[in-house]
């Protein structure tokens, strides 16, 4: 899955825009609450590692509110790849 976020490689690495990422972690999030807690993540480059800590973050954040979601996950593992690095 992509986002295809056509203006965010540049907001990002050109403009020092960090709202992508931030979006980014947003959806996974959701995808988690719809799906269950994604078991394996592995990630290349800074942006990939900043996406994960706003991830963990979040849920984080949302765990004083009660359970919310599936509990068990239908995704597998997750790739989280830094633009820069393709």
């Amino acid at each position: 899955m992509s986002l295809e976020l056509q203006n965010d490689f540049r907001e990002h690495y050109l403009e020092g825009d960090p709202t992508c990422l931030y979006n980014a972690a947003q959806a996974l999030r959701t995808i988690q609450q719809l799906y269950g807690i994604i078991p394996r993540v592995y990630g290349k480059g800074n942006a990939a590692k900043q996406v994960w800590d706003l991830l963990c973050r979040l849920n984080k954040e949302e765990q004083g509110m009660g359970p919310r979601g599936a509990t068990t996950s239908c995704i597998d593992q997750l790739l989280l790849l830094d633009r820069a690095i393709d």
